[in-house]
């Protein structure tokens, strides 16, 4: 596709990939107003690359970037202190989301670009800043963690 996507088609990507941006973002953030945030400024950095951008495939790989760089580069800013997440028994269980809580934020973030987003290694490497061997030990320990913790099978988004 040739270099300057049209502005016009960027609510159309925004229908067509949005869903799944969302969860992306769900899945870095766990919560879901935080994700709806997270998304808004990403989609938001996202157009003001768009003309940068050579097609909707790299606008969606440019926005999931993005969501993993914010979730990271937030998380430094938030106070740390207890979760203000509700107790399993005030939320439906989900076993998935549950194991995700014990990830640090960078190993999720891996996990989640590789396994649920489909990115290669190389890509989610770049997403996250470090090293293809470094993603590729983060996403290794991330799926073996979350095997032993919950006794789940191996994340994938298949």
């Amino acid at each position: 596709m040739a270099h300057g996507y049209e502005l016009g088609d960027f609510s159309t990507f925004v229908r067509t990939a949005g869903q799944e941006l969302l969860r992306t973002a769900y899945l870095l953030m766990l919560d879901q107003s935080e994700a709806e945030e997270l998304l808004r400024e990403g989609l938001t950095r996202t157009y003001a690359a768009w003309s940068r951008l050579d097609g909707p495939e790299q606008a969606e790989v440019y926005c999931r970037t993005l969501l993993a760089h914010l979730a990271i580069d937030g998380s430094r800013r938030r106070p740390r202190g207890p979760s203000m997440v509700p107790p399993a028994s005030e939320v439906e269980a989900d076993p998935v989301t549950d194991a995700l809580h014990t990830l640090p934020l960078r190993s999720r973030a891996c996990l989640v670009l590789s396994e649920y987003a489909g990115m290669p290694v190389r890509d989610v490497a770049a997403a996250v800043g470090l090293s293809e061997r470094h993603a590729a030990g983060e996403i290794g320990r991330a799926n073996q963690l979350l095997r032993t913790t919950r006794d789940l099978p191996h994340v994938s988004s298949a």
